[in-house]
Parts: structure tokens; sequence; C-alpha cells
């Protein structure tokens, strides 16, 4: 698979590139360029300090750092975060502190990663309900909850039962 190449422009001084911290790290490493104090509950937009140009059939996504939602409870509000394939505006974060005690983001630090993946656009068509769709699934419109909580295990070589 061939990498694409992602043009990045620095908006102001000391803004760090992301980063791969791993060769085989699906997400780079995203900075702040600012340092933030997040109350408990609050939310702030991140700069990060870079713009990116993406090629043609990729967005970047924005996602939370485990570390940093695990331990100090901050995360990407809107993760994943979407940056469209035009848009070429300075690369931000929608940080959130969901923990009781305030949070500091020193400028710097790691707040988020950026995933570059390829998109699919579908095309939408309105149809009537009688040819919406003839699978008959099991689950059908169901929604929210419709699985339940429990499963049952069928196989008895794996132990058989119900589980919540």
């Amino acid at each position: 698979m061939t990498k694409p190449i992602i043009k990045i422009v620095r908006s102001c001084e000391g803004a760090q590139l992301p980063l791969y911290a791993h060769p085989t790290d699906s997400g780079a490493d995203l900075f702040t360029t600012q340092e933030v104090y997040l109350l408990p509950g609050e939310r702030a937009l991140i700069h990060t300090g870079v713009s990116i140009s993406l090629p043609e059939g990729y967005e970047a996504q924005v996602r939370s750092k485990s570390g940093r939602a695990w331990e100090e409870g901050l995360f990407v509000l809107n993760s994943p975060g979407t940056i469209d394939n035009d848009f070429t505006g300075e690369v931000c974060v929608i940080m959130c502190n969901s923990s009781h005690e305030i949070q500091r983001v020193e400028k710097g630090q790691k707040v988020a990663q950026l995933v570059v993946t390829p998109y699919v656009q579908a095309t939408f068509i309105e149809v009537d309900r009688a040819e919406f769709d003839q699978r008959n699934t099991a689950r059908g419109d169901g929604g929210f909850g419709s699985t339940g909580l429990t499963v049952t295990v069928l196989d008895d070589t794996k132990g058989g039962g119900s589980y919540e």
C-alpha cells in the first residue's frame, strides 16, 4: 500500500508536526501550541498550529489519546472529529474534561491523534417502504438497546449459559 503524502503548513512558531510514536501506529500524535486549563465538565478548542492538505479520496480523523482519557478524563468531544478532504484550515481539537478535577494541558503536549484514511461517498436514493429492504433481518428496525444486555451461548464447548 502506498503511503499518502500529506502537505503541512505551520501557522505559528513552535508548532510541532504530527508524529507517529512507533513505526506501526495508525494514529500520529497532535501537539498543542498553548497552555489550557479545563474545569470539570468544560470543553475547549485546542490549537495545534498546523494545517494539512489531504490527497483526493482521503480524510483525517482526530481521536482521543487513550492515556489522557483514562488517566486525566480528557477526551476528544466529537470523536472521531472528521477533517474533510477540502478543509485546509488549522487542525484543532475539541477537548472535554470528564474528570472531577481541573486538568492542565501544557504547551507542546500530545492532545490527540490523527488518523488518515481513505473514504468513499455513497449515493443516497429515496425509495418507498416496500422497496426499502427485503432482507427480512432478525433485528429489523430495532434500535437503541434492541440487542439487550445478555447473550446466550448455544455452543456447549464455549461454556454455554447467559452472560451479562
